[in-house]
């Protein structure tokens, strides 16, 4: 079949695919109408498939009918037939011949199935797939898209907490925190440059005291979001440090889950809950193992170590952690925590707009969040 599109130029345009298995070279595709399959009587199906990748741009439906005795009875039967991707197989007959109906070209999985010789018989094109629509562009595949450029993000957060009066090591907590627990935590690095560029960290000691810091946030930040994100972080971050800012320190060599232990995390927990304590350990009463994770390994094994942050550090973990992950009921816990440690509700403002700012910039949904006015009332 045709229609009054240009095939000719179109073939022009395509790369000349030699056969696998050493065979001719043909042009790409020059089937206008009905005709056997050029100079090959057994052309290998992957070469066939490799040719109609060239038809992706095309918006049409192609029929390829092959022979191939390595298809037995089995391969014949009606349960046989599917869906492989975009691309509908159907098994006919039993005289072992074959029709391939692509009416959606997208990314072509038949050739894992099919790497045997097969005599093509026919090949034809149609005009446009009716049910797809005009404007419909099929392209190829192509490379995942090249990671955001999150410097002009890293200002904007600088700026919005300098300008709050926050002390200027604290925005990258945030930063880092966010950043882990959005879809781009292997985007860490790029944090870390943006730092170590700035004339504060141009020795290796401070360079090793800024990795301490951002190290220890996302230790934390596996109590909020589980480890495999944090992993992806500080992996990204040793992929760009240098062997003279490596730190080889540990904070929590020694640790125990003993009762000092319990005791920093009740200590913690009843600063943030105050009032609200008993009754949000109480909604655990019948899913007690949450209860102790809560007392005994979040706030006691991870959440309580003041080793290398404080407590607005923690924090500017948790509260931005929460919330980007669009979680409703922590949010609000933790937005009425931080003012409970006598941050100001302005400062708090700052920080809710940073962590909308990280979520807009990365295309991420923090709609179900509270305000901090709407939890106001509640500190």
């Amino acid at each position: 079949m045709t229609d009054s599109w240009s095939y000719d130029k179109q073939v022009q345009s395509m790369q000349v695919i030699r056969s696998p298995e050493g065979g001719p070279a043909h042009d790409a595709y020059p089937l206008p109408t009905n005709r056997g399959f050029p100079d090959s009587p057994h052309t290998p199906l992957t070469w066939v498939i490799s040719n109609l990748q060239d038809l992706w741009s095309l918006r049409r439906s192609v029929f390829i009918e092959f022979k191939n005795d390595d298809f037995g009875d089995d391969n014949c039967s009606p349960d046989r037939k599917g869906d492989i991707s975009a691309c509908r197989i159907a098994i006919r007959g039993r005289r072992h011949s074959c029709r391939l109906h692509f009416t959606n070209l997208c990314r072509i999985d038949i050739i894992s199935l099919y790497q045997r010789r097969s005599h093509i018989l026919r090949i034809r094109y149609s005009t446009p797939c009716p049910s797809l629509p005009a404007d419909l562009q099929l392209t190829q595949p192509t490379m995942p898209p090249a990671p955001p450029n999150l410097t002009p993000l890293f200002t904007t957060l600088e700026e919005k907490f300098s300008a709050a009066g926050f002390d200027p090591s604290r925005w990258p907590i945030l930063a880092i925190a966010t950043l882990t627990a959005s879809t781009e935590p292997d985007q860490a690095h790029q944090l870390y440059t943006y730092l170590t560029s700035k004339p504060e960290y141009a020795s290796p000691e401070s360079r090793q005291a800024l990795v301490r810091r951002l190290r220890e946030a996302l230790v934390k930040s596996i109590s909020i979001v589980g480890v495999c994100k944090p992993i992806e972080s500080i992996l990204s971050i040793a992929s760009v440090e240098r062997e003279e800012d490596r730190d080889y320190t540990s904070t929590r060599e020694g640790w125990q889950c003993n009762e000092a232990n319990h005791q920093r995390g009740i200590d913690w927990f009843s600063k943030l809950y105050k009032g609200n304590s008993g009754t949000t350990i109480g909604l655990f009463d019948a899913h007690k193992d949450f209860a102790w994770i809560s007392q005994e390994i979040t706030y006691g094994f991870y959440l309580s170590d003041r080793k290398i942050l404080d407590d607005l550090d923690t924090q500017l973990v948790v509260l931005p952690g929460i919330m980007i992950q669009n979680l409703r009921l922590e949010t609000h816990w933790h937005i009425r925590g931080t003012r409970r440690l006598g941050v100001s509700k302005e400062k708090v403002q700052v920080v809710w707009e940073c962590v909308k700012d990280v979520a807009d910039f990365l295309g991420m949904r923090v709609d179900k969040v509270p305000t901090v006015d709407d939890v106001e009332s509640d500190v």
